[in-house]
C-alpha cells in the first residue's frame, strides 16, 4: 500500500476538501458534509491521524478528547468523530490501518478511559473494521428529527453565557439555571451511566420560567448534500414534499440544513413547552429542521414522546445507529440494559 501515517494536533493541510469530497453513509442514506470547517470547531481537543501517499492526504481519522463520568465517576474520553479515505483508496486498507494507529495511541492513556463512536447500522464496512479491534455495541441513538414549515419565535430564548449579564436577583446565575454544570446533567438523566460533560463550544440557548432554565441545549447548524436518501425517506419526500410547491422550497437535497440540539436538558414537568423551544430555534437559525441524537434508553427520548401528540408515532425509539465503544483495561463497562448514555454526534 506505501502510506505513510503521521499523528499531530493540527489540522493537516486539505483536511477539510477531503472531507468535503467524501461520501458517507450505505445503502440507505448517502451524503456528503458541507460546513465541514465549522464541524471542525466543535472539537474540544483533537488528534488528528492522516494517511499520506507523498504529499497527498489520501485518508484521515479524528479523534477528540471528552472529559466523561461513567458511573459517576471521571472517566478520559476519545470521541472517534469523522474517518474520511479518498474514493480512489477506499477498499485498500487504509482505514483499517488508521484505526489501529488510533488505538495504539488510545493505550498509552493510563486514566480510566474509553473510546467512542456512531455508526449507522448498515454501515457494515465500518462496523467490521473497528469490530477487528474490540469494539462492543453499548447502546443505540434514536435520531429524533423535528420539522416546522414555519417556525416561528413563539418564546424567548437567552443565551446562557449571558445569563451573568441579567439581574442577579432573579437567580437565573446558579446550579439549576446551568444545564452544563455536572450536577444537574447526573439530575436530569439519572439512568444515562456515561454522560458528557465537556464544555460546549456551540452556543446554548434556554428557555426561562421562574428564574429556572427550563429547557436548554447547545444549539449548531449543519449542511450536508444528499445524494440518495433509501426507499423510506425518498417515499415520504414524494408524498409530503414534492406535491407541495412550499415544502419543496424549503427542502434544498444540495444544501439541506438544520440544527443540532445537544446537550440537551428539559426539567421535568415543563416537557410540553419542548414544541414552542423548538420553533423559536428554528426560526432563529431560519432552518425548518432541528435533530436531537438520544439513546434509545434514555428517560429524556420516553418523556419527549410521551408528552408530544403522536409522538410515538411520529419519533421511533428503534435506534439505527449503535454506540460502537472500546473501554480501557481500567474501565468498567455498562452491564445493565436500561444503563443509557449521555452523549451526542459533536460534528452532526
Amino acid at each position: 500500500m506505501n502510506i505513510d501515517i503521521v499523528q499531530g494536533g493540527a489540522t493537516p493541510r486539505g483536511l477539510i476538501q477531503l472531507i468535503e469530497s467524501t461520501t458517507f453513509g450505505t445503502d440507505g442514506l448517502r451524503y456528503q458534509r458541507l460546513n465541514v470547517k465549522d464541524q471542525l470547531s466543535r472539537l474540544n481537543d483533537p488528534e488528528y491521524f492522516s494517511a499520506w501517499k507523498d504529499d497527498t492526504l489520501v485518508g484521515s481519522y479524528i479523534v477528540d478528547r471528552r472529559t466523561l463520568t461513567l458511573d459517576n465517576k471521571p472517566c478520559q474520553g476519545f470521541y472517534r468523530g469523522a474517518l474520511a479515505v479518498a474514493e480512489p483508496w477506499q477498499g485498500r486498507g487504509v482505514a483499517t490501518a488508521l484505526t489501529q494507529r488510533a488505538i495504539e495511541w488510545q493505550k498509552t492513556c493510563n486514566t480510566p478511559s474509553l473510546s467512542y463512536g456512531f455508526i449507522d447500522n448498515t454501515n457494515t464496512r465500518s462496523l467490521a473494521v473497528l469490530d477487528k479491534h474490540g469494539t462492543v455495541c453499548a447502546g443505540r441513538l434514536s435520531m429524533y428529527m423535528i420539522y416546522r414549515q414555519w417556525p416561528k419565535p413563539r418564546c424567548e430564548l437567552v443565551e446562557l453565557d449571558a445569563l451573568n449579564d441579567l439581574d442577579k436577583s432573579e437567580q437565573l446565575v446558579n446550579d439549576q439555571a446551568r444545564p452544563t454544570d455536572p450536577r444537574q446533567q447526573i439530575s436530569m438523566h439519572a439512568n444515562c451511566i456515561v454522560q458528557d460533560i465537556t464544555p460546549g463550544k456551540q452556543p446554548a440557548l434556554a428557555l426561562i420560567h421562574q428564574g429556572k432554565a427550563i429547557i436548554s441545549a447547545q444549539v449548531s447548524r449543519t449542511a450536508f448534500k444528499i445524494n440518495s436518501m433509501g426507499k423510506f425517506a425518498s417515499w415520504a419526500t414524494k408524498l409530503c414534499v414534492s406535491p407541495w410547491p412550499p415544502a419543496r422550497r424549503r427542502f434544498d437535497p444540495e444544501n439541506f440544513q438544520y440544527v443540532s440540539l445537544a446537550n440537551l436538558t428539559i426539567l421535568p414537568g415543563y416537557e410540553s413547552c419542548w414544541s414552542d423551544f423548538v420553533s423559536s430555534v428554528m426560526a432563529e437559525h431560519n432552518v425548518h429542521f432541528a435533530v436531537v441524537y438520544l439513546d434509545t434508553r434514555a428517560n429524556t427520548l420516553k418523556r419527549l414522546r410521551e408528552s408530544q401528540p403522536f409522538g410515538k408515532l411520529l419519533h421511533s425509539s428503534r435506534g439505527n445507529i449503535k454506540i460502537v465503544a472500546r473501554y480501557s483495561d481500567c474501565a468498567t463497562p455498562p452491564t445493565r440494559p436500561d444503563q443509557a448514555w449521555h452523549v451526542w454526534p459533536i460534528d452532526a
